[in-house]
């Protein structure tokens, strides 16, 4: 049985309680940090003249290992239900 975008929303709302602005607004922030560091390492890189995605992947490697220098920023981002729920809907549509 396959659910639709709301209905998994409407069911992430039930289990864990309202998902509000606030952590929605958090999430959009966190991301815009995520693509704001790939896309200055892309820069770098490219400055470097190495392939952007090289730059890409560097910048993700240092921002997920960034909990190993006691900077937990981004810990909350692995749990936040609307993340959880974006990625569901883009591993079902593709």
């Amino acid at each position: 049985m396959r659910l639709t975008w709301s209905e998994k929303r409407g069911r992430n709302r039930k289990q864990s309680g309202s998902v509000t602005t606030h952590s929605f607004v958090f999430l959009l922030f966190e991301l815009s940090l995520v693509l704001g560091a790939a896309k200055i390492g892309g820069l770098v890189a490219q400055k470097m003249r190495q392939p952007v995605v090289l730059g890409e992947l560097v910048a993700g490697i240092i921002l997920g290992n960034l909990t190993y220098l006691g900077i937990e920023f981004f810990e909350g981002i692995r749990n936040d239900p609307g993340l959880a729920i974006l990625a569901s809907t883009t591993q079902e549509c593709c």
